[in-house]
């Protein structure tokens, strides 16, 4: 019996992910910076919509064995200095 088109499409992305693990965890590091500089920033120029989509993606995307706040903790220390990682 031959695939419609939808389940050949959900079959390749199944097979072929468009996030490699690796491009997972450098995202969610990414959004946890922008997160952190955000709310940084004088009330006034933080970009409030933004942040929340960024938080919303971070909470979507981050491995449930680190979590969010696990990114967020550790880009905090890294931008204070206080932590070094690779």
């Amino acid at each position: 019996m031959a695939l419609s088109g939808g389940e050949r499409q959900r079959r390749y992305r199944e097979a072929h992910p468009l996030l490699t693990e690796r491009d997972r965890l450098v995202m969610c590091k990414a959004l946890a910076y922008a997160i952190v500089t955000i709310e940084r920033l004088p009330r006034q120029q933080q970009e409030v919509s933004d942040k929340e989509a960024m938080l919303a993606l971070l909470d979507q995307r981050a491995p449930a064995n680190l979590g969010t706040e696990w990114f967020l903790e550790r880009a905090i220390k890294n931008i204070d200095g206080t932590e070094f990682t690779a």
